[in-house]
């Protein structure tokens, strides 16, 4: 989103509309091949009764429904910067966009439409469209189109939890390991 909006900057365009849009579910979106169904199962005990079920989409957490998806995902971007000319971007299943203020259908209603096309399902409460600051996987994105800059910060909201965390792990004196891998990816979020 940095770059798209510095993009348009460069190009001397200073008012600009941004937008993003969310798959709802996206990885069981991915269809298991018919033929590899046999090997997608699931047992477990409930009381006493075993039970299997068998997944006809791939179940999250394996490596090759992130790997499907992400050729899905791009099948969907390349098709709306190829064939719509969208200034789209995306991550994982978050896909983010600029537009010139002027321009009649805005980028997130077409990606609406290419998605609904090619069988997706965008996730209406996380679909937003805003001439103002636009908070895209956990950041804050505002642009100053004047001086030619792009800001980008860690959320209030973020910044809050974050900190109450930490505060309770000094005062605990300690950090699980699980946590302390979760908080050193937060810091270096908000670094990057």
């Amino acid at each position: 989103l940095i770059e798209l909006e510095l993009r348009f900057m460069k190009a001397g365009k200073t008012h600009m509309a941004k937008w993003k849009r969310d798959v709802k579910r996206a990885f069981k979106r991915v269809p298991v091949m018919p033929e590899h169904r046999r090997l997608t199962g699931s047992v477990w005990q409930a009381g006493r009764e075993i039970l299997f079920s068998r997944h006809i989409g791939m179940p999250f957490g394996t490596t090759r429904a992130g790997l499907g998806w992400h050729r899905i995902a791009n099948i969907v971007m390349a098709a709306c910067r190829r064939l719509l000319y969208l200034t789209a971007g995306r991550y994982v299943d978050d896909s983010f966009g600029v537009d010139e203020v002027a321009v009649q259908v805005k980028g997130g209603f077409c990606m609406e439409v290419m998605s609904r096309v090619l069988g997706l399902t965008l996730d209406g409460d996380k679909a937003e469209d805003t001439l103002q600051a636009l908070i895209v996987l956990g950041a804050l994105v505002s642009d100053d189109p004047r001086d030619g800059r792009v800001y980008v910060q860690v959320t209030e909201e973020k910044a809050r939890a974050w900190s109450a965390a930490l505060h309770e792990y000094i005062e605990a004196g300690k950090c699980e390991a699980g946590e302390s891998g979760k908080v050193a990816g937060r810091l270096s979020f908000a670094v990057t």
